[in-house]
């Protein structure tokens, strides 16, 4: 007789066949009673397995609670140490202790009325997909009606390069005559460049449509009489700050270059020496503006302003009074130091992101952009769920690693980088695993020394220009430039490289040529050759090339 299960059919209230009824129910050749004990064996063990995954379970959710409070209690240990280092050290961490008391209105270049309506329609919104707060209409009208338009709708969007000097050449006026002269869409002109015979020269071209924004020049020019500027930002609002008063201090400073080369070409150089301090006025503008970004704008900024200095020399047209203002306005600008300031910044930026993400008043989807990970992961992965010791230890390691950059990257009496340091702190970054939020630091430590190259390499064009000055100065003496620097006197600060901490280097080729250059973020002397950047990254030196004259013309390389 074939035993059989047939008698759970009633039990279970199933009519099925023989032919659907699982086969491991109906084994062959079996007793009633040892189906029923196949069946019984088969059903414990599968209450073993899930009784011990239960009780696996249950042990983690037991020991979870346990795990959060050991994090949060070294999270929050590591970080009130270090907090308290800094206190003790005076280093601000607020930045109400960070900012320097605002000036008056009538000492503020930025309440001027030029640049006050910028921030007058600056309103906190949720950023947009790009990581920025969406742009207000009423702010970007605001930027065109002060911004001078070197390419309105019309002309070429493209303008001719403004900053050549780390190529040995002059700007290429002709260049900017036939670009205001030209427009590529006629129909599409709005506003008309003013024009002027076209036998004119190029400088006397770019003069007279400059004309056009004669007002505005002149807004800047006094609004640029107030010795402070500190615009109204709001830190507060940490990585979604508004910020339109960059691409106008920009704009200005770079019409006014023009002006000012403009002028130097048709002999005016006391109205050159002027554009020459504007500019250099409206690029210092950010100087009081503790953000790393700000600081990176400035430098590059100054490093265009660089460009009318070095048109100034190669003319030769400068007497030694104009030569000896540009020295002490160059002198005194210190960018590693105000680095260090703006890094200080950039922490208190790094620590505020860290606590809102803490509380949940700023969710991962708002600081991961264009990261290659859908929205939906990111709102699920919120923030709340992590321990806080997690962000607290964050805070304490990003904390240590500005505290090490500010006080051992750089030199600030010299205006060196110290290379050793970076490399550690480069090294340090990249091995480092298995921490939380370890990428936040990796990525913090790789933003910092990239900002401290191009810091150097800002300080170095103002390097160069200073030397260029006294090299000039020496030639105006002895009709002839120095075998060595060392010929010129002792030498100074300014004549540094900030890369290596060693004088610049210098070779004099011939009685009215040279060449001045810093070995650049590679920290490779390569000869004075320069090359363009390769994946992101700066190769080749930073010159200052003066060529040889012939027949009183300059010969462009």
């Amino acid at each position: 007789m074939t035993a059989s299960f047939d008698w759970l059919r009633p039990a279970l209230g199933l009519r099925l066949s023989k032919a659907l009824w699982p086969r491991f129910m109906t084994p062959k050749n079996r007793s009633g009673n040892e189906g029923r004990i196949a069946f019984s064996s088969r059903f414990h063990g599968f209450g073993r397995i899930w009784r011990t995954l239960l009780l696996v379970l249950g042990l983690l959710l037991a020991l979870l609670p346990l795990v959060y409070l050991l994090e949060n209690d070294r999270g929050w240990r590591a970080w009130q140490i270090e907090r308290a280092r800094l206190l003790d050290r005076g280093e601000p961490l607020t930045w109400e202790a960070l900012l320097p008391p605002a000036p008056p209105d009538e000492e503020n270049l930025a309440a001027a009325p030029i640049y006050a309506l910028l921030f007058e329609t600056v309103e906190q919104k949720r950023p947009n997909k790009k990581g920025r707060a969406p742009e207000e209409p009423a702010t970007r009208e605001a930027i065109d009606r002060v911004i001078i338009q070197l390419s309105p709708p019309g002309y070429p969007r493209r303008t001719p390069p403004l900053m050549v000097w780390k190529e040995g050449k002059t700007i290429d006026l002709e260049a900017w005559a036939r670009h205001f002269r030209e427009p590529e869409q006629p129909e599409g002109v709005t506003a008309r460049f003013p024009q002027t015979s076209m036998t004119a020269p190029a400088a006397s071209q770019i003069l007279v449509a400059l004309e056009l924004y004669s007002e505005t020049f002149q807004a800047i020019e006094t609004a640029a009489r107030r010795p402070r500027c500190r615009f109204p930002v709001r830190y507060q609002d940490l990585i979604h700050v508004a910020l339109p008063h960059w691409e106008v201090l920009r704009n200005h400073t770079e019409a006014v270059v023009l002006r000012g080369i403009s002028r130097l070409h048709l002999g005016d150089t006391d109205g050159a020496m002027e554009d020459f301090s504007l500019a250099q006025r409206l690029a210092d503008a950010l100087r009081e503006e503790p953000l790393l970004i700000s600081h990176l704008v400035r430098c590059a900024t100054l490093q265009t302003v660089v460009q009318l200095a070095y048109e100034g020399m190669i003319s030769r047209r400068l007497t030694e009074e104009q030569l000896t203002a540009i020295q002490r306005q160059l002198a005194g600008v210190n960018l590693l130091f105000d680095w260090t300031t703006a890094l200080r910044g950039d922490r208190i930026l790094a620590i505020g992101v860290l606590e809102d993400l803490r509380h949940g008043r700023r969710s991962l989807e708002d600081i991961v952009v264009d990261g290659g990970i859908d929205p939906p992961l990111l709102s699920w992965l919120h923030t709340r769920w992590m321990p806080s010791g997690w962000f607290w230890r964050t805070m304490a390691q990003l904390s240590r690693l500005y505290q090490g950059l500010i006080e051992h990257a750089v030199d600030t009496n010299l205006r060196t980088v110290n290379e050793s340091v970076l490399k550690r702190f480069q090294d340090s970054a990249v091995t480092s695993k298995g921490k939380p939020f370890q990428l936040v630091v990796q990525a913090s430590t790789i933003g910092a020394i990239r900002s401290l190259e191009r810091t150097a390499s800002a300080q170095a064009a103002i390097h160069l220009a200073c030397t260029a000055v006294a090299l000039e100065q020496f030639r105006l003496r002895h009709d002839r430039y120095p075998e060595t620097l060392e010929a010129m006197g002792p030498l100074t600060v300014g004549q540094r490289d900030p890369f290596d901490g060693h004088w610049l280097r210098y070779r004099c080729e011939g009685a009215d040529t040279y060449l001045l250059y810093s070995i650049g973020p590679d920290r490779m002397d390569d000869g004075g050759r320069m090359e363009h950047e390769q994946w992101n990254r700066p190769s080749g030196d930073l010159r200052w090339f003066v060529p040889a004259r012939t027949g009183g013309d300059r010969q462009k390389t």
